[in-house]
């Protein structure tokens, strides 16, 4: 009480400590606080002097916080807390904000400081359960707001955790997708038994190379189903349909995948309300499919017909390019084109041959992704020049009768990533569908 009231208060700081009087020792180092504030006030006279004690008063502050504890009463714990706050000491204000069980304001100062939670401060910031002084609803809003907070500092794993504490499973997921942990997703869902979470994790699934790993498609295919969300489900073999058209140009595949949609979208018809938007959207994709279907059968078969009936296959093939509108939905017109180019090279019919890689110039497609090589090498020995060789079939301007025309190339770079996942089993029922047997007849 003697240097505090001389003023000299890093020495009644040290004395109170030392006496072990806290709550008189933090008073002074709070006025030493507030006297460094109004000696560094605009326009105010500054004490060299006054500013030195106080500057020592208050750095006993941090000495004296290590010795608080339980013990301390949650007021004094709480002003010091904030008292440090203003002084940027973060680190020691949340230990003793959750001294304090002050765990909102805690999580408030963390998130308007920028102060990233670790794991270890996260666990510190989660009350404890059976706390007699803290009622579940109240725990759960504290577990939400520390949520909150890690979400948007991108920690979307430890959110995920905290979400799924609070009982909030939705957006424990949705945290869990942003992570991009999908062997953790798809045990989640599993875990979870919710049809909303379900179609959040086939969704994320969708996005991953679900085309090279046979445990990431039947996740899809699983959740979709226990989430009776037949129409994404039709939508997904719908894609697997392009996959094997695209990647593979197999067109048997390619139909079996698009029955299974159909299959999955009489299914959604079904539970749709009748005469509704939904209804009259799904009954427009039915028939799209079926039209497809039936266009892909036409170039399947005329394919089959290579061989034996190969007259036969030019009719086709010529009434899907001259009569089919929208061929291309269904078919790529080059797999079309390049059988016939192939089919007359082979029997040196090569005018009609060149016919058709004419048509390809026409329709703008690059027959190199299409026709073999050795082919094209051919018709062009015979029909242009090796000076003309890559005007004649790579310009994207698709001016093919100027040879001096720039040359433009465009290269599609694939990039794919291996994801290697280890996936719980799925139920036995979809091991034995159709859309299963498709997946594994890919993959072998």
């Amino acid at each position: 009480s003697y240097f505090e009231n001389k003023g000299e208060l890093d020495k009644a700081v040290q004395l109170y400590h030392k006496g072990g009087d806290l709550t008189h020792a933090l008073n002074v180092c709070f006025r030493a606080g507030d006297m460094m504030n109004n000696q560094h006030g605009p326009g105010r006279e500054k004490d060299p002097t006054k500013i030195a004690i106080a500057k020592s008063a208050f750095e006993l502050l941090n000495t004296i916080a290590q010795d608080l504890g339980a013990a301390t009463s949650p007021q004094t714990l709480a002003r010091c807390a904030e008292f440090l706050v203003q002084h940027k000491q973060y680190e020691k204000a949340i230990e003793l904000y959750i001294m304090a069980k002050k765990y909102l304001p805690a999580i408030e100062m963390c998130s308007n400081n920028r102060v990233e939670i670790t794991e270890s401060m996260c666990e510190k910031l989660t009350p404890p359960i059976g706390n007699p002084n803290m009622d579940n609803n109240e725990r759960k809003d504290i577990l939400k707001e520390l949520a909150k907070v890690l979400k948007k500092q991108g920690a979307f794993a430890l959110a995920s955790k905290k979400f799924t504490q609070a009982g909030d499973r939705i957006r424990a997921m949705k945290c869990l997708v942003r992570s991009g942990n999908t062997d953790s997703v798809i045990n989640f869902a599993k875990i979870s038994k919710n049809v909303e979470i379900y179609t959040l994790a086939a969704n994320y699934l969708q996005q991953m190379n679900w085309r090279g790993s046979i445990d990431i498609m039947k996740a899809i295919v699983t959740f979709y189903t226990q989430a009776k969300a037949f129409e994404q489900l039709a939508g997904f073999f719908e894609s697997c349909a392009q996959v094997e058209i695209d990647e593979y140009r197999d067109y048997e595949k390619a139909i079996g995948a698009l029955k299974e949609a159909l299959k999955h979208l009489n299914k959604a018809n079904s539970n749709s309300i009748p005469a509704s938007n939904s209804q009259t959207r799904i009954a427009d994709l039915i028939d799209m499919i079926e039209k497809r279907i039936v266009i892909i059968d036409k170039f399947v078969g005329a394919r089959k017909l290579m061989n034996n009936d190969p007259d036969k296959m030019v009719d086709i093939c010529e009434d899907l390019l001259y009569n089919e509108p929208n061929l291309e939905e269904s078919v790529r017109v080059g797999d079309c084109l390049a059988m016939l180019i192939e089919h007359f090279h082979g029997k040196n019919q090569h005018q009609q041959a060149n016919k058709y890689l004419e048509e390809m110039k026409k329709r703008n497609i690059q027959p190199q992704p299409f026709v073999d090589g050795d082919v094209l090498d051919d018709l062009n020995r015979i029909y242009g020049t090796k000076e003309n060789k890559k005007n004649k079939y790579n310009n994207n301007d698709n001016n093919y009768d100027n040879q001096e025309s720039n040359i433009i190339v465009n290269e599609d770079d694939d990039i794919e990533e291996d994801i290697e996942e280890e996936v719980p089993e799925i139920e036995e029922e979809l091991e034995d569908s159709n859309g299963s047997d498709h997946f594994q007849q890919r993959n072998n």
